[in-house]
């Protein structure tokens, strides 16, 4: 037959392992082996992978106490950010309950974009308490709007985001309204709809009583958003705020944000929290994403208690990039990823073991 001549694709693979690692050369439990250049680069290039996917897009930015804030009034009255600045409520708005139990809410906004296309997501409008406990953001990603809230179009797209490319694609004024409601959201952009998606009808459920409300910024002062905004009205049933009147916002001259900066952030040990797609996906992608890393340290280390050194070595591994995580902008020191990568790189060292036994009793069955 054609396929006589050929080699299961399955005993490629595990060839092409063996030669790397040496379990041709050297019996299963013979402890540790001598490692040739070959196994080293690749064992370097693969911790490197997991450092540049830990540590991306590499924001570092040193943990201040204290920063200058550039946000200021002028006399329009209009809110002004030339430079990284924040606005915020001292308390929860206590429109905010109303809305949750209504759920309802209208967002009108008058700003101008003068930030350069950067990639970077910006903050115009938080309801949070930092960057990962949020009810509900209004930012900027180059020119386009995006709208994120922990469960927004779950029934959807399967996202926790919405967008709507262009807005800020002219220059100058853009009037805004986000209609905010049990079954749907909306965006008018100057006069004119430009979203309308179903949301799940429990989404409000979801939301904290507890946020309070940022302008030009997250409260881990890392989402720093460039320009001026010269209205803000929030409505709920019976009750509008204008939150350009004196008085309505917080903008001190420094912002001491070391209590929001560096939250260590767990789902499972949180008081509040939504089972989301976008969850699930990001605890699958922990652990998966680390089973090579506990199946390849289990193949280095073929000794008596290899299991407990892969577990222990995926451990530290994931430790490592969760402790840098604490210096990046863009990233956050998660107790959740600990845990999750840990039990990959477990799962990845079972499945290695499996494997080297079941190919150690086909050896000796005489499989070829």
């Amino acid at each position: 037959m054609a396929a006589s001549g050929r080699a299961p694709l399955r005993r490629v693979v595990e060839q092409c392992v063996l030669r790397i690692v040496g379990a041709d050369q050297y019996p299963l439990g013979a402890g540790k082996q001598a490692i040739d250049m070959r196994t080293k680069a690749l064992t370097a290039a693969l911790l490197a992978i997991y450092l540049c996917a830990g540590l991306y897009p590499f924001h570092w930015q040193w943990p201040s106490r204290e920063v200058v804030n550039a946000a200021q009034y002028t006399s329009e009255p209009l809110l002004s950010f030339a430079a990284p600045g924040i606005a915020y409520t001292v308390d929860a708005p206590p429109w905010l309950a109303a809305a949750i139990a209504a759920r309802a809410l209208e967002i009108s906004l008058q700003l101008r974009s003068t930030g350069e296309a950067t990639g970077r997501t910006t903050r115009i409008l938080a309801i949070s308490a930092s960057q990962l406990a949020r009810n509900f953001t209004l930012d900027q990603r180059d020119r386009d709007l995006v709208l994120r809230a922990p469960v927004i179009l779950q029934a959807a797209s399967q996202a926790h985001y919405l967008t709507v490319p262009d807005v800020f694609a002219a220059p100058g004024w853009h009037a805004l309204r986000i209609t905010l409601s049990a079954d749907h959201v909306r965006v008018d952009v100057d006069g004119r709809s430009r979203l309308q998606e179903p949301v799940p009808a429990d989404w409000f459920a979801s939301w904290s009583t507890d946020y309070r409300l940022a302008l030009g910024n997250e409260f881990n002062f890392n989402r720093a958003w460039l320009g001026e905004i010269r209205q803000l009205v929030i409505a709920t049933p019976g009750q509008t705020v204008d939150y350009l009147q004196p008085g309505r916002l917080t903008v001190p001259a420094r912002y001491s944000h070391w209590r929001h900066y560096r939250q260590l952030y767990s789902f499972f040990f949180a008081d509040e929290n939504s089972v989301s797609r976008a969850a699930v996906m990001d605890w699958a992608i922990n652990v998966l994403g680390f089973i090579p890393c506990g199946f390849w340290i289990l193949c280095l280390s073929r000794g008596k208690r290899s299991l407990l050194i892969a577990s222990i070595g995926s451990a530290g591994l994931s430790l490592s990039i969760e402790c840098l995580q604490f210096f990046l902008a863009d990233r956050s020191t998660s107790i959740d990823d600990l845990v999750l990568n840990t039990l990959g790189g477990a799962l990845g060292a079972w499945l290695a073991l499996l494997w080297l036994g079941w190919r150690r009793r086909s050896s000796a069955g005489g499989y070829r």
